[in-house]
């Protein structure tokens, strides 16, 4: 290749296109080869805009070797015509049928949580299901909950305007060398508790909800410093003056200090348990129980001693910062929009903040418990609880319904039965005494302990399939259990 370029022949946007293509068909082969020498597959598809905002849709297939190494490979990038259910099951469908993969073998499936996608009627994963029963939908928990934040700060005005605000305070101050330098040269001459100045400010993360705690804790510690910072913004003379007289004003208000920090209470635990989440071989147990912890701290909060003490709290600290809680003053409403009844009027200024925390904490829950209720994920739970109950001699019988009912023919049942009450003395006999393990907590346990022979994966055949089975489910990675050539490999399939 490199002596037909430097002779600079045949090198027409035509022809490099068909080598390129010629190329690509090559390697897709080789991967499809390898794919296909599997029992089971599970389906990943995403939508993207690229630069001139044509719709495309990358479709990957994640499947486990023989010795339980989790592949995900892109097998196709298409441009979508528009973005509806059908359009996209169409070309998922039609790539499938291109590439010999039978819908047959599917058995997962791992789109994001768009209605077009996730729709259990007309969705893409619905109509994917009416083809093959078997094909389970599990919405990734890390995403899940990342749209349980962003769907608190649709719903929320109190979050939804500290989230305004923020983006345009830091759009203000750290978008602009001149303004920023201002904010840093206030912040180095304010020490804090032990000696140490306060945090740098942070952008709202863009993609992220869970991490933009950092954010709103970097406007909390550095309130006083921003309020300096903006009272000599506003000595200029140009239109970044008046912005800055605006957001000053919107500071000195308790409401938004009040948002700052309802915002912090319910981010900042979201962030612990997404980072939780997204660690290496977590279980779908593990992963279910830190949701039930999440759901259960947040609606502990959601009692009146626990507003009272955050509301205490919050107005010690901004008695400094801001003006005292007022209510808003009441507008008469339109004409058009009165229906003869009088709007709700709030007595106190504590009644209004006790309005948006219970509504925040109470949205907040109730998102992580609906999201995570997932009817498919708990079928790949009950697949996980019966791995790591056998291997721990617990009591195993009789086998969840769920399960035999979906496994059906892809596993032997009575064989399955005997094979799990082998599991244990496996176990132990696959590790030696000194790495003895005490107790199985994880399938990658067990998926170690099978890979210590040959012969185990023989007598044990229908734990081996179950094995695969799972790994093909659960849409987590594993450690350590990457394809040896772990280059990108993007092949575009034409229509």
């Amino acid at each position: 290749m490199k002596s037909w370029l430097l002779r600079k022949e045949y090198i027409s946007p035509e022809i490099v296109n068909e080598v390129i293509s010629l190329m690509g068909q090559t390697v897709l082969k080789q991967i499809l080869s390898e794919i296909r020498s599997t029992m089971w597959f599970s389906l990943i598809a995403d939508e993207a805009s690229d630069i001139s905002h044509h719709e495309h849709v990358s479709i990957s297939i994640r499947w486990v070797d023989n010795n339980y190494g989790i592949h995900e490979d892109t097998i196709g990038l298409v441009q979508l015509p528009n973005t509806k259910a059908v359009t996209i099951f169409g070309v998922i469908k039609d790539i499938l049928i291109r590439c010999s993969l039978p819908m047959s073998q599917c058995r997962g499936q791992a789109f994001d949580g768009a209605s077009n996608m996730s729709g259990i009627r007309n969705g893409v994963q619905a109509l994917i299901k009416h083809e093959e029963s078997k094909a389970l939908y599990v919405h990734c928990l890390a995403h899940s909950l990342n749209l349980c934040v962003q769907e608190v700060a649709k719903k929320c005005v109190i979050v939804r305007n500290v989230m305004e605000f923020i983006y345009e305070l830091v759009q203000l101050i750290k978008f602009s060398p001149k303004r920023l330098y201002v904010f840093e040269s206030i912040r180095k001459n304010v020490v804090v508790c032990g000696g140490e100045s306060t945090p740098r400010l942070r952008s709202l993360c863009p993609t992220r909800w869970t991490v933009r705690h950092a954010s709103i804790n970097s406007i909390l510690l550095n309130y006083e410093i921003l309020l300096n910072t903006l009272e000599e913004v506003q000595k200029g003379h140009d239109e970044y003056a008046a912005k800055a007289t605006g957001l000053h004003a919107r500071m000195e208000l308790f409401d938004t200090y009040f948002g700052l920090k309802l915002s912090h209470l319910v981010f900042s635990a979201a962030e612990q348990f997404s980072t939780n989440l997204q660690a290496k071989n977590i279980t779908i147990q593990e992963a279910t129980r830190g949701a039930d912890l999440l759901v259960s701290h947040l609606k502990t909060l959601r009692t009146e001693e626990k507003f009272d003490e955050f509301y205490e709290h919050v107005v010690t600290q901004s008695a400094t910062l801001t003006e005292e809680p007022k209510l808003p003053r009441n507008r008469k409403v339109p004409r058009r929009y009165d229906d003869g009844e009088s709007p709700h009027q709030y007595l106190t200024p504590k009644d209004k903040c006790r309005h948006m925390y219970f509504e925040t904490l109470e949205l907040a829950f109730g998102e992580v418990e609906r999201r995570f209720q997932q009817s498919d994920l708990c079928i790949v739970k009950e697949i996980e609880l019966l791995l790591v109950n056998a291997a721990n001699s617990d009591e195993i019988e009789p086998i969840s319904y769920v399960v035999l009912d979906y496994l059906g023919n892809d596993v032997d049942h009575n064989r399955l039965k005997v094979q799990l009450l082998m599991l244990p003395d496996m176990i132990k006999t696959a590790f030696s005494s000194d790495l003895a393990v005490k107790k199985v907590t994880n399938v990658r346990t067990i998926a170690d302990a099978m890979e210590q022979s040959e012969i185990y994966k023989g007598m044990l055949s229908e734990i081996n399939k179950v094995l695969k089975l799972y790994s093909t489910l659960h849409q987590q990675q594993q450690k350590d259990r990457f394809h040896p050539c772990e280059e990108k490999k993007l092949i575009c399939v034409t229509q």
